[in-house]
């Protein structure tokens, strides 16, 4: 769910639920003012009063009425507090919700909103963003993280080479167990961290780093400190960590944890990751847990000959179209071993505050009478007063024209087809919260297909309708690809760095 979600204007539910959901924001507000485990029990009570699981139209009704309650709050109720607010709401009534804390994709998936319960389930999640990404029930169908990630499990495994004789390796699943996880990303006195992801991301992307002991690593994108204090985990007092976040509360508190337990290989810092930290340079391992708009000069210069660098990716100039690539560097060139289905909450030059709108290449946004926005490949086309994008999403909210494709839709192998083909009309919109679409438009035709797998558009016989049936005809002829089995190139731009490309 989303912070614009909650601010929904659609009157929803029955008078019961609609009186049960106002309580449940209230109680909501209340409960996470107060240490977390007060909140921990209340859930476990809703849990043992609920006696029943409610039908889906019935727990998506229930949502809504939450959300619709929460708009007359002053001031924040979004993921976090609407989907606690939904598991009291339902126990009021005696019905009863899982409350899910953690993950959600970016995109979105499309049969369930994170936030929005399935029968059973109410999610908490925003973007992504440390998403952002980005629900996790299948290789095909992943849910992304509060601010960083998108990893699906069961991913492909890159192997690792043997260590040098000598050397010692902790495993990823060995550092885990060392460091408490819980500890950084629900901290008593910190709070919980929005800006976090799955431990699994986590863990499958340091597996794939390959991080030996005494080894000297930089990450970008600190977060809550979990996955700093596992890099200082796996490389031992020999070696030193460094991590840097724009959001100078994230990297303070960070330290002061990793102060509190004891944790002194690791330095946090302030700054923009995307120009690197060459002050600890050279670098046998990079991490970034966010997306820049292409592989950073900066970073390749600060690894070492034979480095790694595991880094989210854009594969198109639109959101949210990324794959995470492992990248080893040999004489100052960047060679891309794999890709992997996944992204993370766009780098931002300040703090990203609303985790729900796409941080870079957003041509234009409504913020009444609900959000919605778009993103253009074409926009060096369009005017200064963005005349393309605003006619472009009018058309496309205006939904002239509905249809249903039929079939379910695969985000993550859609999305990356899409933007394999290269084509300059790709378009990116988010014309509901947390549903996102992908299509094609020019300045005067407008269609894409959703997640829900509603296609929409501005006429029936639309010609970016015509070109979006297209691609997806084609999509479903390739055998709909996974993200992995594309081969990936790189382009030199002068001077700031390489952009990535996938190809069949």
């Amino acid at each position: 769910m989303t912070t614009s979600e909650a601010w929904s204007t659609v009157r929803t539910g029955t008078f019961a639920e609609r009186a049960a959901a106002t309580t449940g924001v209230l109680l909501a507000l209340l409960l996470l003012k107060l240490p977390f485990r007060h909140t921990a029990r209340t859930v476990r009570w809703a849990r043992k009063i609920g006696r029943r699981t409610p039908a889906t139209a019935r727990a998506e009704a229930l949502v809504a009425a939450v959300r619709h309650a929460g708009r007359w709050w002053p001031g924040r109720v979004a993921c976090l507090e609407t989907s606690l607010g939904a598991v009291l709401a339902a126990a009021l009534l005696g019905q009863r919700l899982d409350w899910c804390l953690g993950v959600r994709f970016t995109p979105p998936p499309s049969s369930t909103t994170p936030g929005q319960p399935s029968p059973t389930a109410a999610r908490s999640g925003s973007t992504p963003p440390r998403a952002g990404t980005t629900r996790q029930p299948s290789p095909s169908d992943p849910r992304v993280t509060l601010r960083r990630v998108l990893h699906p499990p069961g991913a492909v495994e890159h192997a690792r080479t043997p260590p040098p004789e000598g050397v010692t390796v902790t495993t990823v699943a060995e550092a885990a167990k060392a460091v408490p996880e819980r500890h950084y990303t629900h901290h008593e006195q910190r709070g919980v961290t929005l800006h976090r992801s799955n431990p699994r991301v986590i863990h499958r992307d340091l597996t794939t780093l390959d991080v030996r002991e005494g080894m000297n690593v930089v990450e970008f994108g600190t977060g809550s400190g979990y996955s700093g204090s596992l890099l200082a985990q796996l490389v031992g007092p020999s070696g030193q960590v460094t991590s840097l976040d724009i959001d100078a509360y994230l990297a303070r508190w960070a330290g002061v944890i990793h102060r509190d337990r004891n944790v002194h290989n690791i330095e946090c810092h302030v700054g923009d990751g995307t120009a690197g930290f060459p002050a600890r340079a050279p670098y046998d391992r990079i991490v970034a847990w966010c997306t820049p708009p292409l592989l950073p000069r900066a970073w390749v210069n600060q690894v070492v000959d034979g480095g790694v660098i595991v880094a989210p990716l854009p594969i198109a100039a639109v959101p949210n179209m990324t794959v995470v690539a492992k990248i080893v560097v040999h004489a100052g060139r960047p060679e891309v071993e794999s890709v992997a289905t996944g992204g993370y909450i766009e780098a931002t030059t300040s703090p990203k505050g609303d985790l729900d709108l796409p941080g870079r290449w957003v041509d234009w946004e409504n913020r009444v009478p609900s959000p919605s926005w778009i993103s253009l490949a074409w926009r060096d086309e369009d005017d200064p007063l963005h005349s393309g994008a605003r006619s472009a999403l009018d058309r496309l909210l205006k939904g002239a024209h509905t249809e249903p494709y039929g079939k379910e839709i695969d985000w993550p192998s859609w999305r990356t087809f899409a933007a394999s083909l290269a084509d300059h009309r790709l378009t990116m919109a988010g014309l509901r919260p947390d549903l996102w679409a992908i299509g094609h438009t020019t300045t005067t035709s407008a269609a894409v297909v959703q997640q829900d797998g509603t296609i929409v558009a501005d006429h029936p016989d639309s010609p970016s309708l015509k070109v979006l049936r297209g691609w997806l005809a084609a999509w479903e002829e390739a055998g709909r690809p996974a993200p992995e089995s594309y081969i990936p190139s790189l382009s030199h731009h002068e001077p700031d760095g390489w952009s990535l490309h996938l190809s069949r």
